[in-house]
C-alpha cells in the first residue's frame, strides 16, 4: 500500500494541480487541511481563499483514494502540530507500506513518478530522497538560500513499528536501504505566492527570529536580477538565478505559467 499525505492551508493556487499528481503516486490520499498556527488567534482555522472547494471538488473525483482529515491543532508550536499530522498518518499505515509527503507546490517530473513507483512497486527501498529546483516569484526564477548547501529532500519511506516522525517532520528510524538522487526531480515554487500568503507565512513560521521584519522590509523591493546577492529570511544571503528549463507537464495550463512577477498578482 502506497499511502499519501498531504498537509495543505491557503493553497488555491497549487492544490488542485497537487491532488492530481499525487493520486498517480498512491493507492490512498490523506489530505489534511487547515492551519496549525494555534498561537495566532487572528489566523483562521480553516482555509478561506477557496482552497476547499478545490478539495472538495477533488475529493468527489477521486472518491476511491481521496480523504479529508482536518489539522491537529492541539499545540501552540506549529511544529508540533505538525509532527501530530506526519505520525497521524503513519499510524494509519501497516509495516511495509510506503509513506508519501506530498507539499502543496512541489511538483515531480514525469520520468521520476514513474522511477519512484517502480521503487515503491519493488518494495526494497527504505526512503528515497533527491534534489529540487527552488523558485521564487515566478516560473523563470531560481533561488538559492544555502549557496553551500544540497536543496534535497525524502520523498517516501518504507514504514515498520519504529519509523515515526519528530518535529517538524524529521524522520527516526529509517531503514538503511536508501537511494539518494543527485538530480533535479523536484520543482518546488516556494516563493511562487501572493504577497499576503508569504506574509502570513512569515508572521506565523518562527523559523528564525526577525522573519516578519524581514519581510516588511525587503520583499517588495527584491530586484529579479542574477547573482546579485539579497539579504535572505535565514539571516544570510540568497541569489536569483534565470530558468529557461521545462516544468512539470501538470502545470502546463498554471495561470502563473507565463506571469514575470506573482507579487503584482494581488491577493488570488
Amino acid at each position: 500500500m502506497r499511502v499519501g499525505m498531504l498537509q495543505v492551508y491557503n493553497e488555491v493556487n497549487w492544490v488542485g494541480y497537487q491532488i492530481d499528481q499525487a493520486v498517480r503516486m498512491c493507492d490512498k490520499l490523506i489530505i489534511v487541511e487547515g492551519s496549525q498556527f494555534a498561537a495566532f488567534d487572528d489566523v483562521p482555522a480553516r482555509s478561506t481563499d477557496g482552497t476547499l472547494d478545490i478539495i472538495n471538488d477533488k475529493l468527489k473525483e477521486y472518491s476511491d483514494k481521496a480523504i479529508l482529515e482536518y489539522t491537529i491543532r492541539e499545540n501552540k508550536n506549529y511544529r508540533q502540530n505538525q509532527c501530530a499530522n506526519f505520525n497521524k498518518v503513519v499510524s494509519m499505515c501497516t509495516n511495509g507500506d510506503h509513506f508519501i509527503y506530498f507539499d502543496a507546490d512541489e511538483f515531480f517530473t514525469e520520468g521520476f513518478i514513474e522511477e519512484a513507483n517502480a521503487l515503491m512497486k519493488e518494495g526494497k527501498v527504505d526512503f528515497l530522497d533527491t534534489e529540487q529546483y527552488v523558485f521564487a516569484f515566478s516560473f523563470d526564477w531560481l533561488i538559492d538560500v544555502q549557496p553551500t548547501g544540497r536543496h534535497g529532500r525524502h520523498v517516501f519511506y518504507k514504514v515498520t513499528d519504529e519509523f515515526k516522525f519528530a518535529p517538524t517532520h524529521r524522520p527516526l528510524n529509517i531503514g538503511p536501504n536508501k537511494i539518494v538522487k543527485n538530480t533535479k526531480d523536484i520543482f518546488h515554487y516556494t516563493w511562487v505566492r501572493p504577497t499576503s500568503r508569504v506574509r502570513t507565512r512569515m508572521k506565523t513560521s518562527g523559523f528564525v527570529p526577525g522573519m516578519l521584519e524581514w519581510f516588511n522590509k525587503y520583499w517588495d523591493n527584491i530586484e529579479l536580477v542574477e547573482n546579485k546577492p539579497q539579504p535572505s529570511h535565514l539571516g544570510t544571503t540568497f541569489t536569483l538565478t534565470r530558468y529557461d528549463g521545462e516544468h512539470p507537464p501538470i502545470l502546463n495550463n498554471h495561470p502563473w505559467r507565463y506571469v514575470e512577477d506573482v507579487r503584482k498578482k494581488g491577493q488570488v
